[in-house]
Order: structure tokens, then C-alpha cells, then sequence
């Protein structure tokens, strides 16, 4: 119920010409409804299949809405503080992801994307070899501002993550139950690795279509 109720809250809030059609086209069906029972007496099974429906497409946006951290930055969704300092003799790219099985028999486009793990490629030419693990942070760009995307489950244990000098290395980022699926929008992944006892944050950016 929180998550419906912080879903009406958001939908009123973010888009409310949308949300006061959808609550009043609902309540006029659900009144038609009602009078039809009334004056003819007669139980309709397709009236009361479509305005079933119309309920169901504002508690679905509620739900989304609910649920989805984007949707409300100032309460789930800290502004990103990271100033990135990668250079060019080291970076970090997301080349792909692992998705995961999808079971929205629908493709309603308001769904996560049930992402299993990233792809990721380290180019190390500093001269020095860098020793790191996997942990990092998630980051999504709402609004245009970079705001941290919160867990909602555990990270897995870090595991090491050397970065031979003079090569690129490619490794996988599992992120599969530290986040229940990404919606559609831009992310970046935020490492930190130590250089010669000097502390280098990269950053790589990725989309989900």
C-alpha cells in the first residue's frame, strides 16, 4: 500500500493533467456503472470489464511510479556528488549487459529491465599496475542530473580486480539482486581504484533501451 500511495503521490505531482483525466474518466465509468445496475437491473459483464481496466491503468502507473526511485530524486535519489578523474592512460568502458529473463508477458514499456550483470573493459597505461576490487556504485541521469540509484538488495562479496599495466581488461560487474531491474534511461557505472597511492574515480556511462 506505501508503494501504490508514494506512486498516486508522484503521478499527481509529476504529470497531474494526466492523473486528475485518469481519476475522473475511472470515476465517471465507475458512476455509469452504478446508475446502469440501478435503472435497468441488468449485471454487465463488458461495462464492468472495462472499467475494471481503467482502474487497473492508474494503479499500474501508480505502482511504477511507486517503485521506481527516479521518479522521486529528492526523497530516494541523492544528487551525485562524484567529480570524475579518470585520464586518458586509464578508463573504464561499460561495453555491454546480461539481461536476464523478462516476465512481462504484456511488454508494457513501464517495466524494469531485468539486467543480470555488466560488461566492463579497464584500459590500465599508467605505467603501474592497479589492484582494486568490484565494488562500485550506480548512478541515473534524471532530469539531467546525475542522482545515485540505491541498492535494494545486497551487493555481492567484492572480489579482487587487478589491472595489469599496458593492458585492457575485461570483467563482469554482476548486479543481479543489488537491483531489482533498470527502467529505460542513461546510467553510469562509478569506480574507484588506487594509483601509486592516489585515488582515481572512473566512470563509465551506459543506456537501457
Amino acid at each position: 500500500m506505501n508503494t501504490i500511495r508514494t506512486g498516486l503521490a508522484n503521478y499527481r505531482r509529476n504529470h497531474p493533467v494526466s492523473f486528475f483525466l485518469d481519476i475522473g474518466l475511472t470515476l465517471l465509468l465507475w458512476i455509469l456503472f452504478f446508475l446502469s445496475l440501478a435503472i435497468y437491473r441488468q449485471f454487465s459483464v463488458s461495462s464492468l470489464c472495462f472499467l475494471v481496466l481503467g482502474s487497473l491503468n492508474i494503479f499500474r502507473l501508480a505502482w511504477r511510479l511507486g517503485q521506481d526511485a527516479r521518479t522521486t530524486p529528492t526523497e530516494f535519489s541523492p544528487t551525485s556528488t562524484i567529480k570524475p578523474s579518470q585520464t586518458d592512460a586509464l578508463s573504464m568502458r561499460v561495453l555491454g549487459l546480461r539481461q536476464g529473463d523478462n516476465y512481462n508477458l504484456f511488454h508494457l514499456p513501464d517495466f524494469r529491465v531485468p539486467v543480470l550483470s555488466l560488461s566492463v573493459i579497464f584500459t590500465n597505461n599508467t605505467g603501474k599496475p592497479i589492484s582494486t576490487d568490484d565494488t562500485f556504485s550506480l548512478e541515473g541521469k534524471i532530469d539531467g542530473t546525475w542522482r545515485t540509484i540505491q541498492p535494494t538488495g545486497p551487493l555481492p562479496e567484492p572480489q579482487p580486480l587487478p589491472l595489469p599495466c599496458g593492458l585492457s581488461k575485461k570483467y563482469a560487474f554482476p548486479i543481479e539482486g543489488a537491483y531489482d531491474g533498470l527502467y529505460p534511461g542513461d546510467y553510469r557505472l562509478v569506480k574507484s581504484v588506487l594509483c601509486d597511492k592516489t585515488a582515481i574515480t572512473l566512470t563509465a556511462t551506459f543506456t537501457i533501451d
